[in-house]
């Protein structure tokens, strides 16, 4: 009686690590990506809750803050933040603002470095962004914008 061999070929298990390898190359880049639009969607919603808050601030202070830290520590009664959420394309750092003028003629902009971790906005003056958004994600007032 023959005896029955049990088990794989050298040859079918390099054919499924082969398979399982294309597979991995195809759903890793993939990957990368739902990642960075997730960030970026999140950058977008923390930079409208600020740009409230900032537009809050404002009204009750006829005046625009010097920085981002002074809205978490409003009243109960006129605060729109408890916390300055952190950038998602920079651990640990928050967005940047930055103000120019004063009263209602104040233009701002609040910014996420975005994808690339370049900072490529450096501010605003006379209702004008002063930038080249690459990729950065922000929000202002200025009726500018290169």
């Amino acid at each position: 009686m023959a005896k029955k061999k049990r088990g794989f070929t050298l040859i079918e298990l390099l054919i499924v690590i082969a398979v399982i390898a294309i597979l991995v190359a195809i759903v890793i880049p993939n990957f990368r990506g739902i990642r960075i639009q997730a960030k970026q969607s999140a950058a977008m919603a923390d930079l409208r809750n600020l740009q409230t808050a900032l537009l809050v601030y404002s009204k009750f202070h006829n005046q625009y803050p010097a920085n981002l830290d002074v809205l978490p520590n409003e009243d109960k009664t006129k605060r729109i933040v408890n916390k300055i959420p952190d950038d998602p394309f920079s651990e640990g750092n928050e967005y940047q603002y930055a103000f120019d003028g004063t009263g209602e003629y104040t233009t701002y902009v609040i910014w996420s470095i975005g994808p690339d971790g370049a900072d490529d906005i450096t501010g605003c003056g006379d209702d004008t962004l002063t930038a080249t958004p690459d990729d950065d994600i922000y929000v202002t007032n200025a009726k500018t914008i290169p």
